[in-house]
């Protein structure tokens, strides 16, 4: 039984990474976590049941304390998957770890290398800027004083590139609503909800929450969007799978049968290792739910949502 859940753990994680996934043996396997940080891992004859995968970091970046950290999350990891497969789990914590050594490696070499042109510049001349961002609370991302650029963390999921233009102030922009996480068979959902009634708030919300470095490494981001355009008075609505073919049509179906209008819906989905099959569409639209009704989003009568046709706006 160990060696069918071994072979199966394999496929999976093959699918899921693809080239990055090496096997190197039936129990011996390399995954290029990020580039240049590699993760090999050596599962004993009695895993899953009776013995946890051991680990080894092959990066630039990582330390003594590096590698003795990630070896001890795969032994909780193995603790908590109660004799199921887990590597998943390991691998993705890893790939957290290691990016965040990375960015923070990248972000003291770029400091150093601005530390540089400051110091050849002349000594009256004097910069302003709008303050540091956060390398724990941002997500990856490209950026110009008018565009963000939102960059996955891979390709196995997807998710595309997403460009946005960057607002100038916070202010009057509209509160954001979080759900619960809610679980099955380790994936986790969550919804975030925000009202809105001009595309500027749709793309502010947006990028708001593709900032957050938990929702940017989400595995989809599911999100439907409807208003009523003030100026004209056309109702604008729209959706995205975020690589989760057919999740935003549904998740649309559903806000449209429970009339709701003037929000921002965006769920996000992080893998967990194991197929859901149809049910992942019943979570992404629950979560919506749930949260929504909390929020006193919903109409009182949603019976009579969305029996009025609008003109669909696109991002």
């Amino acid at each position: 039984m160990a060696t069918a859940d071994v072979a199966e753990e394999a496929e999976c994680l093959a699918e899921i990474f693809g080239d990055a996934f090496l096997k190197i043996s039936d129990r011996e396997w390399v995954v290029t976590v990020i580039p240049g940080c590699q993760l090999a891992i050596f599962l004993p004859p009695t895993y899953p049941r009776d013995a946890p995968p051991t680990i080894a970091v092959q990066a630039d970046v990582a330390t003594d304390a590096t590698s003795l950290e990630l070896s001890a999350a795969a032994v909780t990891a193995y603790a908590e998957a109660d004799g199921e497969v887990c590597c998943f789990q390991i691998i993705e914590h890893a790939k957290e770890v290691l990016g965040d050594l990375v960015a923070t490696h990248e972000h003291l070499v770029e400091s150093a290398a601005a530390a540089v042109i400051a110091g050849s510049s002349c000594d009256d001349t004097t910069g302003t800027g709008s303050g540091e961002i956060d390398n724990d609370t941002v997500a990856a991302g490209k950026g110009t004083e008018e565009h963000w650029t939102f960059e996955p963390d891979s390709t196995r999921f997807k998710q595309p590139r997403r460009t946005f233009e960057v607002v100038d102030s916070d202010a009057g922009m509209p509160e954001i609503v979080h759900g619960d996480v809610f679980e099955d068979r380790k994936s986790r959902f969550q919804a975030h909800v925000a009202k809105v009634t001009t595309q500027r708030e749709v793309d502010w919300v947006y990028q708001t929450l593709l900032q957050d470095k938990k929702i940017g490494r989400a595995s989809h981001n599911v999100v439907y969007h409807r208003y009523r355009d003030p100026l004209t008075q056309i109702d604008c609505h729209d959706n995205d799978d975020d690589g989760e073919t057919g999740a935003g049509s549904r998740l649309a179906e559903m806000m449209h049968l429970m009339g709701v209008t003037d929000v921002f819906v965006m769920v996000s989905r992080w893998y967990g290792g194991t197929q859901l099959g149809p049910d992942r569409f019943k979570h992404f639209n629950n979560c919506a739910r749930t949260l929504l009704e909390t929020a006193g989003m919903v109409p009182p009568s949603s019976s009579g949502g969305g029996t009025k046709k609008g003109r669909s706006k696109g991002k």
